[in-house]
């Protein structure tokens, strides 16, 4: 989805667990049924949120950047595969 977004934009994701609203900036998965989720709170505190990868729900929208500040980008990140030998 975020790919095709202009420089003016960004893609937000929101994570809501019932206290309190989580802003994602990183996806990991360790595992395909874990997904641990880094961003910030509303207080902007580092905030990391594990959960089982189906029961994850979030809201996405598309907003404007208003200058200067620039566009964030979520990071996915995946596990490095397993050396074979």
């Amino acid at each position: 989805m975020q790919n095709a977004l202009r420089d003016d934009s960004e893609l937000v994701a929101l994570y809501h667990n019932g206290f309190e609203t989580l802003r994602v900036l990183e996806f990991y998965a360790p595992s395909p049924q874990v997904l641990v989720l880094i961003g910030i709170d509303a207080e902007r505190n580092v905030t990391r949120v594990i959960a089982r990868a189906d029961a994850v729900q979030l809201t996405c929208k598309v907003m404007k950047v208003v200058a200067p500040a620039n566009a964030v980008r979520i990071n996915f990140i995946t596990p490095p595969k397993p050396k074979t030998e």
